[in-house]
């Protein structure tokens, strides 16, 4: 019996820890110098973008969209790629084995959760749990005209199949984001809209799409741009009087560039349902 049991605890931490390794790969192995080099014929010193790479992927990685759209593609859209190949691939390893006591779908998770609802310190319907539960299904749409920057598609493509060999996890549309968007059934939610070529006609068209629970919208150089400056701050202006509990955000600056140096994240929240996500009486 002692044997069993010593070796059952053996294969169970055996197992967790090669999960946790695996996760742990999985976050770092983006960073790594075969991808850089994969993908640096598509950087461009006058776009600024490699740190929006990462930022992008630290944010879909993070928040875990569904949706995932990007209009106007380039680098950031193979960091966009490994993001969701990458969630996924750690969602499901979550689902076989939880490592992290902090995630809802974990031994501490359910505990606390389940405890909480008995003593009505969390008023939420223990959805949080219930969508960790479920498959983690993601799909980027990457549209671009690829008529300036980038008017090789078919390599573009593939360079966007060797990032991500799941092509169920991305589609790449040569169309225009205006033709795109019009193509979309009405109740087609966005949870993470990345405007690379950000401007007013396009913004109008996709920010009713933004999944008003926790949906996020990141406009790129938003704070060296004079028309984009003035666009951010009446979207401000119209936060501080008429839609506070619609939208929250903040802008972001690299004040070492004066070129493309910035962008403006907003997440949509009238929809938004905080007490799903606080337990009382927990850090």
């Amino acid at each position: 019996l002692t044997l069993t049991l010593t070796l059952t605890l053996t294969l169970t931490l055996t197992l967790a820890l090669a999960l946790a390794l695996t996760v742990t790969v999985t976050m770092i192995r983006v960073f790594d110098a075969a991808f850089l080099t994969s993908i640096a014929d598509y950087f461009s010193e006058g776009t600024s973008t490699e740190l929006m790479g990462p930022l992008v992927y630290s944010l879909v990685r993070s928040t875990r969209p569904k949706t995932v759209v990007e209009l106007g593609a380039g680098y950031t859209s193979f960091w966009l790629c490994k993001a969701v190949a990458d969630a996924k691939a750690e969602s499901e390893a979550e689902r076989i084995e939880p490592v992290s006591w902090s995630l809802w779908d974990s031994p501490v998770g359910r505990n606390v959760l389940n405890e909480a609802m008995a003593q009505g310190s969390h008023s939420g319907t223990g959805r949080k749990l219930r969508e960790a539960k479920a498959a983690y299904t993601p799909t980027l749409h990457v549209v671009d005209c690829f008529t300036e920057h980038y008017d090789q598609e078919d390599k573009f493509r593939e360079m966007m199949r060797q990032t991500c060999p799941d092509e169920e996890l991305w589609q790449l549309a040569k169309q225009d984001w205006l033709d795109y968007e019009k193509a979309w059934p009405d109740d087609t939610l966005i949870d993470f809209l990345w405007l690379d070529g950000f401007n007013r006609e396009t913004f109008d068209a996709y920010w009713p799409r933004v999944n008003p629970d926790g949906g996020v919208a990141l406009l790129h150089s938003t704070m060296n741009n004079h028309r984009n400056y003035a666009f951010v701050n009446e979207l401000k202006m119209r936060q501080a009087t008429t839609s506070f509990t619609d939208y929250e955000m903040v802008s972001l600056v690299e004040p070492h560039k004066w070129n493309q140096n910035s962008c403006t994240l907003i997440r949509k929240v009238s929809e938004y349902n905080a007490e799903e996500n606080i337990v009382r009486g927990r850090a």
